[in-house]
């Protein structure tokens, strides 16, 4: 009898146990939906949900799940708990710091200790990726009198106050030193917040990734941006107290000095010059003695020896016409005094090929250009080479050009004794085509070679100088004018290797327009530009490699 009433006791206490889970079932009836996930800033989201009870045994938990699988669970993705409660509600979270490129899956959850339900699934890609639109894919070390800097344009416009902005060269972190976000109608619609950063001065030049983080989110420039080499400065400027005085003719550079014939009236006749040599460096202007007062020379061909200075050819404004010459002066820039060489032999000229090598001048090819008063006759541009030996004061006829229609406002430049000769147009008929060809004449071996085509955009009135047994070559503009903006110029740069043959854009210089005098001082190459420039600024501008 004992076992029997046991046995009944048993068979009571596991019929209560069944009812308590058959009512827990039944009563624990609820359910979650997730309403939105709007993007409220760049990585930050505003989740929003509702919770439905019918009945409960108990408080429920309600929260959402983060997770890159696109089926969020509890065992796959960051659960986060809002709440608990015994009745239904609305309720929301923001979620920040997140990667905002990066796709993720956002669903609300409710649970009891026996039951779990989700909502349906919304992900977290926004309309349109955020991008950075566009940034400066060949940046260039230039200095104009304010902060190395560039910019970049995004299309984000939502970005939180706080936020953490940062901007990467690879890994290198450069200072972001202004920001302003778009507003139309100065910008277009696309763009939201634009960013000035300074130029990573640190690093070498070559290839590198673009990257803008804000918070967690990092966004990737489309393509590689390359730190172009060398470093334009821009020094100073010449002194122009009269407009009329701003054409510094047939110039040249020596040590800190920039010399050169001003033109002082064009009333006449007769029409007077000044020659003056500048000093960049402390502003000081000197009037010296020119070897005429009452002729402009253009183009004329300026080599130094030690400290004397030999100008050859050119043309020479006068108030009767422009003709060019084959005349020989000698300016030495410790008397400040000039003397007269012997004429060039061959036909008369202006903006010739030249070097010094070996103790001669070689001097060649240019053209001569019609009277720009009279119009008296048509260009002709000249295929040969010759040497002025400055031992025996004796010119010498070499090896031709090997092209009859010579070159027509080309760029040169020396490297030992090889003279090389860059793009300009060449005669055909009565007319000028524009070429790329490098042509390079050897003093050693009294030959020419054809090299590397120039690959730069412009094609005449170059800017050139060697440095470092390199050539560089830029600036320059269209060999015709365009009938809407009229000349177009380049503002690029290249540096020649002749070992390898090879062309290397450099630096761009901080200015596109007509070049007044070049040369080389201190290592450095020396730009000045003319009184022609859009600004109508005479600036002075040096190269460093």
């Amino acid at each position: 009898m004992r076992y029997f009433y046991m046995f009944i006791f048993i068979l009571f206490l596991a019929s209560c146990k069944k009812d308590k889970n058959a009512n827990s079932v039944v009563n624990d009836n609820f359910s979650v939906s997730i309403t939105s996930a709007t993007i409220v800033n760049i990585g930050e989201f505003s989740l929003n949900a509702t919770l439905n009870i019918s009945t409960t045994s108990e408080a429920v938990e309600y929260g959402f799940i983060i997770s890159d699988s696109a089926t969020p669970m509890i065992n796959n993705g960051t659960v986060q708990a809002v709440g608990k409660s015994g009745s239904g509600l609305a309720y929301s979270w923001k979620l920040s710091n997140q990667d905002a490129n990066k796709l993720q899956y956002f669903r609300a959850y409710a649970k009891t200790t026996n039951a779990i339900v989700y909502s349906s699934i919304l992900s977290s890609t926004p309309n349109t990726p955020y991008q950075i639109l566009s940034a400066e894919d060949t940046m260039s070390n230039v200095f104009k009198g304010g902060a190395l800097s560039s910019v970049l344009y995004t299309n984000i416009k939502n970005v939180p106050d706080n936020a953490v902005i940062s901007l990467f060269f690879d890994s290198f972190e450069v200072p972001i030193i202004g920001k302003q976000l778009a507003t139309p109608p100065n910008f277009d619609p696309k763009i939201g917040w634009i960013y000035n950063y300074a130029y990573p001065e640190q690093l070498p030049p070559g290839s590198y990734t673009l990257s803008l983080k804000i918070n967690q989110t990092q966004i990737v420039y489309k393509t590689k941006v390359v730190l172009l080499e060398g470093k334009w400065r821009k020094t100073g400027e010449m002194p122009s107290t009269n407009p009329l005085a701003n054409s510094l003719a047939s110039g040249f550079v020596y040590n800190d000095f920039v010399y050169g014939y001003r033109m002082v009236t064009e009333q006449g006749p007769p029409l007077f010059t000044t020659f003056t040599a500048y000093n960049y460096k402390t502003n000081q202007s000197t009037v010296l003695k020119g070897f005429n007062a009452i002729e402009l020379p253009v183009g004329a061909v300026t080599i130094q020896q030690g400290n004397l200075i030999h100008y050859i050819g050119g043309q020479y404004r006068t108030s009767s016409g422009d003709n060019c010459v084959n005349s020989h002066y000698i300016f030495n820039t410790a008397t400040n005094q000039w003397s007269k060489g012997p004429d060039f032999p061959g036909h008369v000229r202006r903006n010739a090929a030249n070097m010094l090598y070996n103790n001669k001048i070689y001097y060649g090819l240019g053209y001569d250009i019609p009277d720009y008063v009279h119009y008296t006759h048509g260009t002709t541009a000249y295929n040969d080479l010759w040497a002025y030996d400055l031992s025996t004061q004796t010119w010498q006829q070499l090896a031709d050009f090997p092209q009859q229609g010579g070159r027509y406002m080309n760029a040169i430049f020396s490297i030992n004794s090889k003279l090389y000769v860059v793009a300009g147009t060449t005669a055909s008929g009565s007319s000028f085509v524009p070429t790329k060809e490098t042509w390079c004449y050897d003093a050693n071996a009294d030959s020419w070679n054809k090299k590397t085509d120039f690959p730069g955009v412009a094609q005449i009135n170059f800017t050139n100088f060697q440095l470092n047994n390199y050539g560089y070559v830029g600036l320059g503009e269209s060999s015709t004018y365009d009938s809407y903006v009229g000349r177009i110029f380049s503002s690029y740069f290249y540096k020649y290797d002749p070992i390898y043959d090879k062309w290397q854009r450099v630096c761009n210089l901080p200015y596109a327009g007509p070049v007044l005098t070049m040369g080389v001082t201190n290592q450095s190459g020396l730009m000045i530009a003319s009184y022609d420039s859009p600004d109508r600024v005479m600036g002075i501008y040096t190269f460093t490699p």
